[in-house]
């Protein structure tokens, strides 16, 4: 008997995309999981239903007749390729049951749930070599190549995912804050704050270049993450960007000093769908001011926030975006460009030249 699987699949530019691991597209989840046995399977039979790399297990233990220890995940494809009399059952469940899948590979933590054909991808927005991640639901047998996102017509084909997400444990919901900002010549700059943990902090668009001998660099926004606060500075700005983050308590308190140019302009600060501004700067706001992946205005700041669901080992851990470092022309154009008073991005700029930590 011969079984063959692999690990993961392969993007070859079907979404934009070369490699594996950056999306939950099927051109990188999806894998071959193949079973020659001439004398006990049928020569060319396709199972019903979608499989998992956790059946592969049980599957070979039901090969050998041993049965899988108590708790493991999976199940034992076996009677559906030798027609047991228990394939029927093992069939419908097939059918039925959710298969989730995770990665947090160049981006948040992300995750997709397969259920009666049917793919949720449950994703923070973000984007990454020219391509825009975000939520999705996909009917895979009428658009195989999950090319039409049918949540963008409407949302609440999210909905029945959720009873199979919070069957499965391991998920919960919490509020993304986002602060966004767009083109133009200004210099951004500031520091945002909490008396509580940030965790899951990433660039909203990640511009990566190569320099020197084959160094990979990112060139648009200087940003320094700590468990409690996130400095930053950007200038010069050929399209919107910023970065976003989810805050431990929920419902912490979030400070925000946000600079244009070096000086605070509060009109140019846009707080969620509706585009209030704050009174004065720094701001605090602990909820509130609900968006979508709104766009800010150029030369302005749009900060809102947002409920999505995320893994708990993304709520309860600590990850920064990136540790791919900034190009010589950000740092020099950030040198030119970010003035000595302001204090916030000149000390990070002056902590991240000297190797501070």
């Amino acid at each position: 008997m011969i079984v063959l699987v692999s690990p993961f699949g392969q993007s070859l530019f079907e979404h934009g995309l070369l490699g594996h691991g950056t999306s939950l597209y099927d051109d990188e989840i999806r894998v071959p999981f193949i079973v020659a046995d001439p004398a006990r399977v049928a020569p060319g039979a396709v199972l019903p239903g979608p499989a998992g790399l956790a059946d592969v297990a049980p599957t070979i233990l039901g090969i050998t007749g041993a049965r899988p220890p108590d708790g493991m995940e999976g199940v034992s494809l076996w009677p559906l390729l030798t027609n047991a009399p228990s394939a029927p059952e093992v069939a419908a469940f097939l059918e039925t049951r959710a298969l989730f899948v995770e990665t947090n590979r160049r981006g948040p933590s992300r995750f997709a749930v397969i259920k009666e054909r049917r793919k949720f991808i449950a994703s923070p927005p973000f984007g990454l070599f020219g391509h825009r991640f975000g939520s999705a639901v996909y009917d895979l047998d009428a658009d195989p190549g999950e090319t039409d996102n049918l949540l963008a017509g409407d949302e609440s084909l999210a909905a029945p995912f959720d009873e199979a997400i919070e069957q499965a444990g391991g998920y919960r919901r919490a509020t993304q804050w986002s602060v966004l900002f767009g083109a133009g010549k200004q210099v951004y700059s500031g520091t945002v704050s909490t008396a509580g943990t940030l965790y899951e902090i990433y660039k909203d668009d990640v511009v990566l270049g190569v320099e020197g001998e084959g160094r990979v660099v990112f060139n648009d926004l200087l940003m320094l993450p700590a468990a409690d606060a996130i400095r930053f500075a950007a200038a010069e700005m050929e399209r919107p960007n910023g970065f976003r983050f989810f805050v431990r308590p929920e419902g912490a308190l979030v400070h925000f000093t946000l600079l244009a140019d070096g000086r605070r302009a509060p009109k140019r600060i846009a707080l969620g769908a509706s585009s209030e501004q704050p009174h004065r700067i720094p701001f605090v706001i602990g909820g509130g001011y609900a968006g979508s992946d709104l766009q800010p205005a150029p030369g302005a700041y749009r900060v809102f926030s947002e409920r999505l669901w995320i893994s708990d080992t993304a709520a309860e851990g600590r990850r920064a975006e990136e540790s791919v470092g900034p190009s010589v022309e950000l740092l020099e154009k950030l040198r030119r460009r970010v003035r000595p008073w302001e204090k916030g991005p000149a000390k990070a700029l002056e902590q991240y030249l000297r190797g501070a930590p």
